[in-house]
């Protein structure tokens, strides 16, 4: 999208890293947490399970450790891909979704078919300066919810989407968020 001056702009909007590094630890110490609950009971002294055969316990704390890192590395992904994949980008009057990391989809909203935005923040979220916008972008018998989740900073981009439900044409972005403008190739 281009700028009545030839210049190209794009804000990309990008979810907050707390919310995933917060699930990620929680998921990493409940796995690690399980896999010493299960040693410990394994290898305690009354029970004599593996204790006997210094073979068989090696095996066996071979294949625990295995265990423990594959359900480590699958819960890493399941956390971290979609984190990774999904983007939004405000590229000129069009709110831009994409996707997906090996296969990325792309949905373009266009901003002055905007109908209404607002935040939903937690008490996390408050303290940490994060939190969600819905917006409603409806057109003649066109109508999506886009939620963008756990962005930082959501006051600034409610201020940035509410100047496109006003209508208004005064720059959208002020001097604390980063704009990359690139020129035109005309």
């Amino acid at each position: 999208m281009y700028s009545p001056d030839g210049t190209r702009t794009i804000h990309h909007i990008r979810e907050s890293v707390i919310p995933i590094s917060l699930q990620l630890i929680t998921g990493l110490f409940l796995i690690n947490g399980l896999y010493a609950v299960i040693l410990a009971y394994l290898l305690l002294p009354e029970i004599n399970v593996v204790q006997n055969e210094p073979v068989l316990s090696i095996a066996f704390l071979l294949a625990c450790h295995a265990i423990a890192f594959i359900l480590q590395v699958v819960v890493s992904l399941k956390l971290l891909l979609p984190w990774i994949g999904r983007n939004y980008y405000i590229a000129g009057n069009h709110l831009i979704r994409t996707q997906g990391v090996i296969v990325a989809d792309e949905d373009v909203f266009d901003l002055h078919s905007l109908r209404s935005v607002h935040i939903h923040e937690n008490w996390l979220g408050r303290l940490l300066n994060y939190g969600d916008i819905h917006i409603l972008v409806a057109a003649s018998g066109y109508r999506a919810e886009v939620i963008i989740n756990a962005i930082t900073n959501p006051r600034e981009y409610e201020r940035i989407f509410r100047k496109f439900l006003e209508g208004s044409d005064q720059p959208l972005v002020q001097d604390e968020i980063v704009i990359d403008s690139v020129p035109s190739k005309r």
